[in-house]
């Protein structure tokens, strides 16, 4: 018998806010936004209030500023005279002093990221009336600040220390929203790509969020994400260790008397069918074997976590050369609380 197939794009956005609130790493910041009160089914609202609420915590403490060289037309010297550009005007009967200086200013990287996509979202079609209200007043208290042209290398380019790290969690947010923008067909608007639907953004998402999860919520295991060597007789030659293939695991939890290795999947259908009957999928329950046949914890155990949309749990279990394996899945459509419970009673 085939089971019904799950519909991962019901996972309630409130549960996606806090799925990339652990894989983010940024947990407390995110409470800091009430998700409670948004639209279960819209999440470009949902991340139009984040970007709401993020961005006026930071103007409420203040923009962050820092030096910035700038090179102008001055009266009297100031900083360092660029003696080319001033001989230049000169000579063109144009007689002027250009220096180049440094001046704190809060139009630095990390404040124009944030105006500029605060902007796009005003433009976004799906942004609910209110929400694009409230992002216009935002907009505008971020006066001085330009808008920059937004590529994906910009983030790669924001530099947070100790003191500005408060930015960290609105600039993922940033960046989440815009992977999801898209140019829509009007000149200068965009749509909102529900990334529910997008199988390997939500499968990096499901295992950061998982791994972060047990990290912060439970002390018996130490996590980690770690390399497994292969358990060689020691003949190989180095030529043929180099053929193997690394085996890394999406997470490891060890304690002094116990090891579970954890691979995390994100499938719309966690089976495979043979001749209409379900198995379990070949390739993944011979990599979970794999990496607990070959680690050197005695009786390590391994587990394929599946996300489901569906209160029928699933747990399958089966003790193969001695070591346990199984397989299930976690409800991401249920309250917070029971995600949490439930996630926890897999490692007891």
């Amino acid at each position: 018998m085939i089971s019904e197939k799950p519909d991962l794009t019901k996972i309630p956005v409130q549960n996606i806010y806090y799925l990339l609130s652990y894989s983010w790493d940024k947990l407390e910041e995110a409470k800091q936004t009430p998700v409670s009160q948004t639209n279960k089914e819209n999440l470009s609202t949902l991340f139009a209030k984040v970007l709401i609420n993020g961005a006026s915590r930071i103007l409420k403490r203040g923009l962050d500023s820092d030096y910035i060289q700038k090179e102008e037309m001055v009266s009297r010297i100031r900083g360092q005279i660029c003696f080319t550009e001033s001989f230049n005007r000169t000579f063109m009967r144009k007689p002027a002093l250009i220096c180049q200086f440094d001046e704190f200013d809060n139009n630095i990287l990390h404040n124009q990221i944030i105006k500029t996509t605060i902007r796009r979202m005003i433009r976004c079609s799906e942004v609910d009336r209110e929400a694009a209200n409230d992002l216009r007043k935002i907009y505008r208290r971020f006066d001085g600040v330009d808008e920059i042209d937004m590529n994906k290398r910009l983030f790669g380019r924001v530099c947070l220390n100790r003191n500005n790290s408060y930015y960290a969690f609105l600039i993922n947010v940033c960046e989440l929203i815009y992977d999801c923008l898209l140019p829509s067909e009007e000149a200068g608007r965009f749509l909102f790509n529900d990334f529910r639907r997008d199988h390997q953004a939500m499968a990096k998402l499901f295992e950061g969020f998982v791994r972060n999860f047990y990290a912060k919520e439970q002390t018996s295991f130490k996590v980690a994400s770690e390399f497994v060597d292969w358990d060689l007789s020691g003949f190989e030659s180095s030529k043929d260790k180099a053929m193997l293939p690394d085996m890394r695991t999406d997470i490891s939890l060890t304690s002094s008397g116990r090891k579970i290795i954890m691979d995390t999947k994100f499938y719309t259908r966690m089976f495979q069918n043979y001749y209409e009957i379900e198995k379990a999928r070949s390739k993944n329950l011979y990599q979970i074997f794999a990496y607990i046949m070959n680690d050197p914890f005695e009786n390590c155990e391994g587990i394929l976590l599946y996300p489901s949309a569906s209160e029928n749990k699933v747990n399958h279990q089966w003790i193969i050369k001695g070591r346990r394996i199984s397989l299930q899945t976690v409800n991401l459509n249920q309250n917070w609380a029971d995600i949490h419970n439930e996630l926890i009673d897999i490692l007891n």
